[in-house]
């Protein structure tokens, strides 16, 4: 549905030329169609594995985030906790003061402050 022959440069000339509202909403539909992640099961395996992965990786980061700035600005940090189903149970090992448990809805994790 996109139309090569309109340029950035035709756009910001006339915005609306040779486009026609069907058009546009055609185009807009195209972009917010999400049907081809889920065309085959190996596909849809692939994309949710992808999605765990990276909510894994950015989890404890973004827990020790709150709790560093927390700590910056005086506070004290009664909890860290990390999701168990993104990998809290290593980072408890790994991590002093770090704590695992399983939340739901699929949280990444949250800290408790004083």
């Amino acid at each position: 549905m996109y139309n090569d022959d309109y340029t950035l440069e035709d756009f910001v000339k006339n915005p609306t030329k040779g486009i026609s509202f069907k058009s546009i909403y055609n185009e807009i539909q195209a972009d917010l169609d999400f049907s081809h992640l889920f065309s085959g099961k190996r596909k849809l395996l692939k994309v949710n594995f992808a999605t765990f992965a990276s909510f894994g990786i950015i989890s404890l980061p973004h827990e020790l985030i709150h709790a560093g700035t927390n700590y910056l600005t005086g506070g004290t940090n009664k909890e860290i906790v990390v999701n168990t189903l993104y990998g809290g149970q290593l980072w408890e090992k790994i991590i002093p003061g770090v704590e695992s448990k399983v939340l739901f809805p699929l949280l990444g994790g949250y800290v408790k402050i004083n």
